[in-house]
């Protein structure tokens, strides 16, 4: 009987199609690398690791050796887009290699710096998205709003260049202070762009807006960043209207904020959203928080044009975090749908955990492991098992 209904569940994931979620995230990384950059790497990778992003992009990016920096904390499945050194502060954006191809950049100019435009293609289902990334003008006062409303025109323009069913994202650092100003109306009134969370107001030191404020985490000043507490939604995603039924709006999140520090510093006393260690790296690392949205990508085994989509292999990415104490996530990519097991097993060979054994459709997994209090700390082997072969990961629990 179990073998009938494992044969029916395939067939039912081929017709209706599998799926794979990806994982969007944006980060004002504050002038980085700067003059402190070594220092604050740690933090920003803590931050990183945390939120599990399988697309990350970055404003405030200064230099190559930024982007080096935090590649080499990153997965070792993460590539870095060719690094664009445009005036003032720059963008950089980092993606999964066994998940999307990158297909090239192009940058416009305004005013003050550059937009980022990176195009990609999702290689399991063929989708090709292209990715924005701004940092508009600062400031209060309509001298400031019409520079961000002469920076969104150019954006605008060029996306209205694409097909009308073009994948894009925007994302970045945006220093809007509520939905009536003319920047944010020009994209959204005409949908040229959609809101995922749909939450126009004052969001300017406005507590009713408390649980999607991103920028600052710090109530106090230090390392250049800016401070006064939790206070304003300046850090976007907003889509195109063709990722209407791909976003995943309801797991939309400014990482760590847990809607009880407005006018705070993030890791004032207790946050219910993150743990204190990603709490104090989130204060440390930006006077932004990052935002993460999750988005549903369907595959279907033919791409456009009757070809065979590229061939994916499955990766059993590094557990975050490790070493670890009380618990750890693992996370996996399975390249097609299969009958997999993920254990875990001391230096001796003997399983001492069981997180999985079964049928799982195509994309990316992740699994949380808290081990019992009986078990003795030191190195254990997760290993993904699949019938063709296995993959092992070393894994430290702190006890």
């Amino acid at each position: 009987m179990k073998r009938i209904f494992l044969f029916w569940f395939a067939v039912l994931q081929i017709a209706l199609g599998q799926s794979d979620t990806v994982r969007v995230m944006t980060y004002n990384v504050l002038n980085f690398p700067g003059s402190n950059g070594n220092q604050r790497l740690n933090d920003l990778a803590t931050v990183i690791h945390y939120a599990q992003p399988d697309i990350l992009i970055v404003q405030e990016m200064d230099s190559q050796e930024g982007v080096n920096l935090i590649l080499s904390v990153l997965d070792s499945d993460f590539h870095a887009a060719p690094f664009h050194d445009g005036p003032d502060s720059d963008n950089a954006l980092f993606y999964r290699n066994s998940l999307f191809a990158y297909l090239g950049a192009r940058y416009f100019s305004t005013s003050l710096r550059d937009i980022a435009e990176y195009h990609v293609k999702h290689m399991a289902s063929g989708e090709e998205l292209y990715l924005y990334s701004i940092h508009l003008k600062a400031g209060q006062g309509s001298s400031n709003q019409q520079q961000r409303l002469q920076e969104m025109t150019i954006l605008k323009n060029n996306l209205l260049a694409h097909p009308s069913e073009t994948n894009y994202i925007v994302v970045g650092d945006f220093n809007l202070y509520k939905s009536s100003e003319p920047a944010y109306q020009l994209v959204i009134s005409d949908s040229t762009l959609l809101d995922p969370i749909d939450s126009p107001g004052n969001w300017h030191n406005n507590p009713a807006f408390a649980s999607i404020h991103t920028q600052s985490p710090r109530a106090n000043s230090f390392g250049g960043g800016s401070s006064g507490g939790l206070d304003d939604r300046f850090d976007f995603i907003l889509i195109s209207r063709s990722l209407r039924d791909n976003v995943l709006s309801a797991q939309y999140r400014a990482v760590g904020n847990d809607g009880n520090h407005f006018n705070q510093s993030i890791n004032e006393g207790t946050n219910s959203a993150v743990p204190a260690t990603v709490a104090n790296a989130l204060y440390y690392g930006s006077d932004h928080l990052p935002v993460v949205c999750p988005f549903v990508f369907h595959v279907t085994g033919i791409q456009a044009g009757g070809e065979s989509p590229r061939p994916l292999r499955t990766v059993l990415f590094p557990n975050y975090p490790n070493p670890f104490n009380p618990g750890t996530t693992i996370r996996y990519f399975l390249s097609r749908n299969s009958r997999v097991e993920l254990a875990v097993f001391d230096v001796r060979g003997a399983k001492v955990a069981t997180l999985f054994s079964g049928f799982q459709i195509a994309g990316t997994h992740r699994i949380n492991w808290s081990p019992s209090s009986e078990l003795p700390g030191g190195v254990y082997f997760v290993r993904l098992s699949l019938p063709e072969n296995s993959l092992i990961r070393k894994i430290v629990y702190l006890k």
